[in-house]
This record gives C-alpha cells, sequence and structure tokens, in this order.
C-alpha cells in the first residue's frame, strides 16, 4: 500500500507575465523583447519556479513572508498571437496567498537573456532567453500587466495499492 499526504490548500495563480515591448530589469539593462523571441522560448518556464520576490529585492524586504523562497511552481503556458505570454501555477505556503490575494503583487520573470550590443539608445534586443523562475514582486518591470487573478483549490489525499503482475516466463 502507498498512502498519499495532501499538501492541503493551493492558491491557483495566472496572469500575464511579459508581452513584446521595452523593459528595464531588476539588473539595470534596458531590453527590447520581440513577439518572435517571447515565442520562440515561453516553454522554458513550464514546471519553474514561482518564488515570493527576486533574491536581489528580498535581501530589503525581510517584512514579506517567504521572501526569496521557492512557494510553488508553474503549471500551464500560453502565449497569445501578438506575443503575451501567460501563465498558472501553484503557490503552497498559507502566508503567500494571502500576500499575494492582496492584490499589490505581480508576476515578474526571472530568465537567462543572450543580448545584442546596445542600440545608440542603450537598448538592446533579446536574442534568446531561458525561463528560470516568476518572481511575485510589487516593482515589476511590466507595469502594464492585469492584476494577478487567484483561486483557492483544495488537494485531495487518497490511498492506492499496488498490485504485482508477473508475466509467464518460459524455460
Amino acid at each position: 500500500d502507498i498512502s498519499w499526504q495532501s499538501l492541503g490548500h493551493a492558491l491557483q495563480v495566472q496572469g500575464e507575465l511579459i508581452r513584446p515591448g521595452v523593459y528595464t530589469g531588476i539588473d539595470g539593462k534596458t531590453c527590447r523583447w520581440s513577439a518572435a523571441v517571447l515565442k520562440a522560448n515561453y516553454k522554458t518556464l513550464l514546471g519553474k519556479p514561482l518564488k515570493m520576490l527576486h533574491e536581489a529585492e528580498a535581501i530589503y524586504k525581510d517584512d514579506v513572508p517567504n521572501a526569496g523562497e521557492i512557494t510553488g511552481h508553474t503549471t500551464h503556458l500560453a502565449i497569445t498571437t501578438d506575443g503575451s505570454v501567460f501563465y498558472k501555477g501553484m503557490v503552497f505556503p498559507k502566508e503567500v496567498q494571502e500576500t499575494l490575494k492582496s492584490g499589490s503583487f505581480k508576476a515578474s520573470l526571472e530568465a537567462r537573456v543572450a543580448l545584442s550590443k546596445p542600440d545608440e539608445k542603450g537598448i538592446r534586443d533579446v536574442l534568446a532567453w531561458k525561463g528560470e523562475a516568476i518572481a511575485f514582486t510589487d516593482t515589476p518591470a511590466v507595469k502594464e500587466q492585469a492584476p494577478l487573478a487567484t483561486a483557492e483549490l483544495a488537494l485531495s489525499s487518497r490511498s492506492l495499492s499496488l498490485i504485482h503482475i508477473s508475466e509467464p516466463t518460459t524455460p
């Protein structure tokens, strides 16, 4: 017999993560994200962690529950024809769930990026990227996002019996 333990209640979060445009990241670099480069790489975020704040900002915000920690994972991704990336995920710590339901945090992409040299305005084109995590922050680079949507989920536990099936062997 296998006995499963429930994680309890999870909070499903979903929203827009990024759309084509020019953004200044937490590293101070201003980058142009095209629809083509978003479409080519958005699936690299599937199954990646959801975090409460970027590590670089978490050290300054010790009043935020689970600051800098992994609090869930990305379960679904979608992209629109114009290149906007949407996500769904599940968050488990109760304190983080309450913080996210307050509506003051939005999703922010954490990624490894390959960049062009800066143009005359100092803007670099993102040539390729690999998603590493989604961080919830109150200072996202993409300011025009819709508010985070949330839904509470009850995760159930169950028992499962394993049956051993043997196949006949030939001598």
